[in-house]
């Protein structure tokens, strides 16, 4: 599961494995977790799924991360999921 990206406390993550779609990170901070589609060139990333532990203010900023790092993110998913 590799580490893509550390900055302010957070950790984005793509597990490598049997992922299903849509392309998505895992971001974690403090021990929270966020589930979040990279998006593409029409669609800004989301929280994915039940179970978000990385809520409120962390949440957005989490989301605002992975908006910051879509096109890094987006080629990193195609590099380990093709």
């Amino acid at each position: 599961m590799p580490t893509i990206i550390r900055e302010d406390g957070f950790e984005v993550i793509i597990y490598s494995g049997n992922e299903h779609a849509p392309p998505h990170v895992h971001v974690f901070k403090a021990g929270d977790h966020l589930r979040v589609a990279i998006g593409d060139a029409e669609t800004y990333p989301y929280p994915l799924g039940r179970g978000n532990t990385l809520t409120g203010k962390a949440g957005v900023v989490a989301i605002d991360l992975v908006k910051k790092h879509q096109a890094t993110l987006a080629a990193a998913w195609r590099r380990i999921h093709g």
